[in-house]
């Protein structure tokens, strides 16, 4: 293996351990997905045996209250009474928590069916509780109120009970083969993991060898920045080390002029200090504006943006500008025009509203007199607010 990696060429080696870092990745979710799927299904298992529970316990109540109905037709006390209807009580109490858990269209049906098999006793039981006397024979009683009562209740309960038995055997099927699944992918992860990590030895030397390379990649890096048109500089801490003939020409001082002095002399004192704060900070921002001053005294406003670099192998700030004096002087105008606009819309009488897609943004005075509403009223509302509804599904139909 470890020859093989080495016949390969340092980008395909890259790209390999690239392909497969995302293997390993995708791996990892598969297991982790696997592993809260089976986190899952065992509580599923766990509720489906909770469900099974509740379900012999309805039964158990149930059957316990038509043997004291029995009792009761027999003896007609009040013990056996009061028996038969406090373990019917339980068994509906035990049924409407089942009814509260169950989520499965299939389960609900059983359970309706269930339901109506305990409701098909709750009359006749509380009608033989209630009306016997002692005179009345067991074998009437028993054969007008509780014979054969029990039989769709009997059957429902044993269908819900069959169907919930099914429901865990499917599922700890599933854990067993999911589990198969994680386990698998678990050792193939690990396998390429190895794999990737004699790769990334690998890369690693390269990188190495690369490193090597690095003085003639930064003449390449000045031969670039001497042909772009913004202006750059490299400084430590503030201090210039270099800076490209885009800058000279901006600030009208030659590279040595510029080269081992502080930037903060080349701006206004506010803009200054800030630098000096931001160095200080360790550059909160990456991009941000100050007021440089050029050789003859002129000021203008400056974009920076500056980052980190390794620059003849020390950690130095590589900062680029733009000379905003025409986009500040083109904002200036934008902002005179729209206030001649607004002055002039006061001042006329015709109402005028600016509107985006009829939805008013703003109106003047002369409008807010022709409609009696005030600007509140009107900012945020449909335009059709200010027009009769002749007009509005005039204009309605041109949008």
């Amino acid at each position: 293996m470890g020859e093989f990696l080495k016949s390969l060429s340092p980008k395909t080696r890259i790209l390999l351990a690239l392909i497969l870092g995302a293997i390993v990745i995708v791996l990892f979710w598969i297991t982790l997905l696997g592993f809260l799927s089976t986190r899952r299904n065992l509580a599923r298992v766990n509720e489906y045996n909770i469900a099974i529970g509740l379900a012999r316990q309805t039964d158990a109540d149930f059957q316990l209250s038509i043997s004291k109905g029995k009792n009761f037709a027999i003896l007609k006390d009040d013990t056996n009474r009061k028996r038969a209807m406090e373990y019917f009580k339980k068994a509906r109490d035990h049924f409407g928590q089942l009814s509260r858990v169950e989520e499965d269209p299939q389960g609900k049906t059983l359970l309706y069916q269930l339901g109506a098999g305990l409701q098909s006793v709750e009359f006749p039981l509380g009608m033989l509780t209630s009306t016997a006397k002692k005179g009345d024979s067991a074998e009437k009683l028993y054969t007008h109120y509780l014979k054969d009562i029990t039989i769709d209740f009997d059957d429902a309960s044993q269908s819900y009970v069959d169907y919930l038995a099914q429901k865990i055997r499917t599922t700890e099927e599933t854990i067993r083969s999911q589990t198969q699944m994680d386990l698998l992918s678990a050792l193939i992860g690990a396998f390429l993991g190895l794999t990737g990590m004699g790769l990334s030895y690998s890369i690693a030397n390269s990188l190495n060898r690369a490193l090597k390379n690095e003085t003639a990649s930064q003449e390449r890096f000045r031969i670039l920045s001497e042909v772009a048109e913004e202006a750059i500089m490299i400084h430590d801490q503030g201090v210039i080390v270099d800076v490209n003939p885009s800058l000279t020409r901006l600030l009208g001082y030659t590279a040595p002029e510029l080269i081992g002095h502080h930037v903060s002399q080349f701006m206004d004192r506010a803009s200054g200090d800030t630098t000096r704060q931001r160095i200080r900070e360790g550059y909160p921002e990456r991009s941000y504006e100050i007021t440089a001053r050029r050789k003859d005294g002129t000021i203008f406003p400056l974009l920076v943006h500056g980052r980190d670099i390794e620059y003849e192998g020390r950690k130095l700030r590589l900062s680029c500008g733009w000379d905003l004096t025409e986009l500040k002087r083109a904002e200036q105008e934008l902002r005179e025009s729209q206030e001649r606009f607004e002055r002039f819309a006061e001042v006329t009488k015709e109402g005028i509203l600016i509107h985006e897609n009829g939805i008013i943004i703003d109106a003047n005075e002369a409008l807010l007199g022709m409609t009696g509403l005030t600007r509140a009223e009107l900012v945020g509302s449909d335009g059709n607010l200010a027009l009769s509804e002749e007009s509005a599904a005039k204009i309605n139909g041109f949008r």
